[in-house]
């Protein structure tokens, strides 16, 4: 494919960001999501010194290196559609990382004026704007 996956995921983000789509998501987020959007640096910067650390997490520790400190750059909407292979990482909460060794299946589609991103197999099938 050539383009990795977290290039897709970054440039996904600043493009929806800015799209029709995106605008007003303040009026249908909870306050507690809204609270914790306002500290996700700091949670972020904890998160990754947890997993850091090396305390609990599954999966390559190394690969969210990757992910976390790639140069963001932006990509027109219309290179985003199709169908993507795409990997789950999570920081934080119940374990310090957690990074899932399977590839699955995504699509990225046009969806009420903006892009939209769906997980189209495994156990969790996640659908939302990136």
């Amino acid at each position: 494919m050539g383009v990795r996956f977290h290039d897709v995921f970054l440039a996904a983000a600043i493009a929806l960001t800015a799209s029709p789509a995106f605008a007003g998501w303040q009026d249908q987020a909870s306050p507690a999501d809204i609270d914790r959007l306002v500290q996700l640096p700091e949670i972020r910067k904890a998160a990754i010194a947890d997993a850091q650390s090396g305390n609990s997490g599954r999966g390559d520790v190394h690969a969210l290196a990757q992910v976390m400190d790639a140069d963001g750059h932006g990509v027109p909407a219309n290179a985003l559609m199709g169908n993507w292979r795409c990997r789950q990482m999570k920081l934080g909460r119940m374990t310090s990382y957690m990074v899932y060794d399977t590839w699955f299946s995504c699509n990225i589609h046009p969806y009420k004026g903006g892009l939209i991103l769906q997980k189209m197999n495994g156990s969790q099938r996640f659908i939302g704007f990136p």
